[in-house]
């Protein structure tokens, strides 16, 4: 009997722990916590990365500021077609339904600053997105090694909707003297996942899935 009463002890205590454990876990899931993605080693490198990190995933909408890493993993060569003249990089925010519309040679806009659906950041000459201060390094063990990275604020606005996708997109901006037009040429870009969390606040997650349209 008594022996009995030891080991009913020893399973509430065990279903206790459990209990602690499962609680714990599920109340960590709802916290804060850091943000990283983008840094693995890709055996099969696009020409141009992006990567981030940041000490916490939960933002409020009107600063989301967080830390980019990005650049080309070798030096981004001239379009051959004597008609296309290499203009700059450029780093751009966009809900992620928008991140394939543009990145391509035969796709053209009148402006690159004002791209739609696009939210310009910022403008990089040739000679120093190729350069060393951009470059980046993959190694098996310690995966990608950026030489660059600078504070962004994601504008609010791709946030469209209460689950979805942005992305930060770097693209090498050719204007094509035939069409009289810019276009982009290698481009690169990183996804990220959100959570609306409240009115004010959206919480950012490392993506799972393949597939990063918005969910109707």
């Amino acid at each position: 009997m008594g022996s009995f009463k030891a080991i009913l002890s020893d399973t509430k205590k065990i279903i206790c722990l459990c209990v602690i454990v499962i609680l714990f876990t599920m109340s960590a899931c709802g916290e804060n916590q850091s943000l990283k993605i983008g840094f693995a080693y890709d055996n099969q490198p696009p020409d141009i990365m992006c990567a981030v990190k940041n000490d916490k995933n939960v933002f409020d909408m009107d600063d989301i500021t967080l830390d980019f890493y990005y650049g080309p993993s070798h030096e981004i060569a001239k379009y051959g077609d004597e008609n296309y003249e290499r203009i700059a990089f450029a780093v751009y925010f966009c809900n992620a339904k928008y991140r394939r519309g543009f990145e391509n040679i035969n796709t053209t806009f009148t402006d690159f600053y004002n791209i739609k659906g696009h939210y310009f950041k910022k403008q990089i000459s040739v000679e120093d997105f190729n350069s060393n201060n951009y470059a980046v390094s993959v190694k098996l063990f310690s995966g990608k090694n950026f030489n660059y990275h600078e504070e962004f604020t994601v504008p609010k606005e791709v946030i469209e909707l209460s689950k979805g996708y942005f992305c930060i997109v770097i693209m090498e901006i050719y204007y094509s003297h035939k069409d009289a037009a810019y276009c982009s040429g290698s481009s690169g870009n990183l996804i990220i996942q959100y959570e609306v969390i409240d009115k004010q606040n959206v919480r950012l997650i490392k993506p799972s899935g393949t597939s990063y349209a918005d969910p109707k």
